[in-house]
């Protein structure tokens, strides 16, 4: 329905193709928080290498904990500071919902309101895609491993999470 929500402890990563032949350096990354659920929760950044086809070790070097205001923003974490450079292979921005987010419930109803199911915290907001290519995402649940997160033939196949980056270039 064009958001991703989940419960503590689960990621959502999007991967950034490196296309560019220019050295460069990642300033910040952004995330659109809508207005559903509770839009100021707190959350955990994570900007992961790419192992083998999925997201590798964390390259932030600390934990980056943010959160929106009130919802229906993008929510920007500058991290200029932590001199990350766009690695050749491509690399990946998560989310991660906190365990505070247990404190937020809401329910979601599926399948025109026949299924109703609990998540909680801060609910991310999606794109939709008009280009051919998909894009690569990756969820995963909490103490689980990464999984290739998988696409309805409907509305999902062109949806990617609202997380985007800016770069700035270096001769």
């Amino acid at each position: 329905d064009g958001r991703f929500y989940y419960k503590p402890g689960d990621q959502i990563s999007l991967f950034i193709k490196n296309n560019i032949k220019f050295k460069a350096k990642l300033t910040s990354v952004n995330f659109y928080i809508t207005d559903q659920g509770s839009p100021n929760t707190k959350f955990r950044v994570h900007i992961y290498s790419q192992k083998n086809g999925k997201p590798g070790n964390d390259i932030l070097c600390e934990n980056l904990i943010i959160n929106a205001k009130k919802g229906e923003e993008w929510v920007k974490a500058d991290i200029s500071k932590y001199a990350i450079y766009i690695p050749n292979d491509g690399f990946y921005i998560s989310m991660e919902w906190l365990p505070e987010a247990i404190n937020n419930p809401h329910n979601v109803n599926f399948n025109q309101g026949s299924q109703t199911k609990i998540f909680y915290g801060q609910v991310l907001g999606g794109i939709i895609q008009s280009s051919k290519k998909e894009s690569i995402i990756f969820y995963k649940p909490f103490l689980k491993d990464w999984q290739l997160m998988e696409r309805q033939k409907q509305v999902l196949n062109s949806l990617n999470p609202a997380i985007s980056c800016d770069i700035e270039f270096y001769k």
